[in-house]
């Protein structure tokens, strides 16, 4: 169900097969809510990774969502483009915040039991999925973890990795 066949079939003395496979791709958004946030302690990073199960879980695929004084309470995270198998989604462990509850409305998620775990089976008609992180903060004192580096490169046709920039987004925190 992760892929699908069109084709032709030519008739005659020579007779041929023609079959062109292509593989079917899924999106996972993530919706990120957080229940208070003191931006004067540094904006809440929040890291998610996505874990393809069903062909290479070697793979991980993350993005981070960054609360700031203006988007307060939630953010949304899309990883698009992803080939229909099976994923596991779970939040990195943050300084200040602990995850209190995972869920989904869609048929095709399911929550561990421990509700750190969400696995995500995309496929068929079912290649978009929705999930909600809900986190309390726990720890109100003022240590932070609100620095990311952001590394972009490029793979050439040879499989060389090329172009390689780094950006450093700095919070500051009192």
């Amino acid at each position: 169900n992760n892929v699908y066949a069109t084709g032709k079939t030519i008739i005659g003395k020579d007779a041929q097969v023609q079959v062109e496979n292509k593989l079917i791709y899924g999106d996972i958004t993530i919706t990120k809510f957080i229940d208070n946030v003191n931006v004067y302690n540094g904006d809440p990073i929040f890291t998610f990774q996505v874990k393809n199960i069903t062909t290479n879980p070697n793979v991980i695929y993350t993005k981070t969502v960054r609360f700031t004084e203006g988007s307060i309470k939630s953010q949304k995270v899309t990883f698009e483009n992803l080939p229909c198998g099976m994923y596991e989604v779970t939040e990195k462990k943050t300084l200040r915040f602990d995850n209190i509850k995972i869920e989904s409305s869609v048929s095709n998620v399911s929550i561990s039991d421990d509700n750190k775990i969400a696995t995500v089976t995309l496929k068929g008609n079912e290649r978009k999925a929705a999930i909600d992180f809900k986190n309390n903060r726990v720890n109100t004192s003022n240590l932070s973890h609100t620095d990311q580096i952001i590394n972009t490169f490029t793979i050439d046709e040879n499989g060389s990795i090329t172009d390689v920039s780094q950006s450093h987004n700095i919070s500051t925190t009192n």
